[in-house]
């Protein structure tokens, strides 16, 4: 189902569109509910509701009907699993589009679980990038600032920042930028 429904919604806006009518963002969050310990449908259903989620208003539906409390699920369930994550912050980075996708995850502890996270060895490409990406979007509230600094937030974005080259790197500093404006 959640593979299907993923790979559907590639190929144009009238496949997203008809499979909108048909309530796959409903199915995928009760499969993702149901089946919390399914790798591959943790997988494929991230994926499903990221691809699902192409627009904001679709974000913000997917967010009011529990994407997040999905994504955050999975994420927890699967902390060890570097593909469940990959595919779970690329959704939440969709879902953070809008300022209620973005103040709605903080607040389920995103941002909390990254900073727990961000210094482990990653073992998915592109895991490392999604989680300054997502950072970058926290810290570019002034509301979350703070909270951020309490998380332990520059330190680890710092050390990521002198590490790494290309965007990861970018985002890290970008991140340490905005910390630093609170100040």
């Amino acid at each position: 189902g959640c593979s299907a429904i993923s790979s559907l919604t590639f190929p144009s806006r009238e496949a997203v569109d008809l499979i909108w009518r048909l309530e796959a963002p409903e199915r995928v969050l009760r499969a993702l509910e149901n089946h919390p310990h399914s790798i591959s449908l943790q997988i494929s259903g991230c994926d499903a509701l990221k691809r699902l989620s192409g627009n904001t208003t679709r974000a913000v539906q997917i967010l009011r009907r529990g994407g997040g409390k999905a994504m955050m699920a999975a994420m927890e369930n699967h902390a060890n699993n570097g593909f469940v994550l990959l595919k779970a912050s690329q959704a939440i980075i969709v879902l953070c589009s809008h300022p209620e996708g973005l103040f709605t995850l903080f607040r389920l502890g995103a941002a909390s679980f990254i900073a727990g996270v961000i210094d482990q060895p990653v073992n998915q490409r592109g895991l490392l990038q999604n989680y300054c990406q997502l950072m970058c979007l926290f810290a570019r509230k002034d509301s979350l600032r703070l909270s951020l600094l309490n998380l332990d937030v520059e330190r680890k974005m710092v050390k990521i920042a002198e590490s790494n080259d290309g965007i990861t790197g970018i985002y890290a500093a970008r991140v340490v930028e905005y910390l630093n404006a609170t100040e």
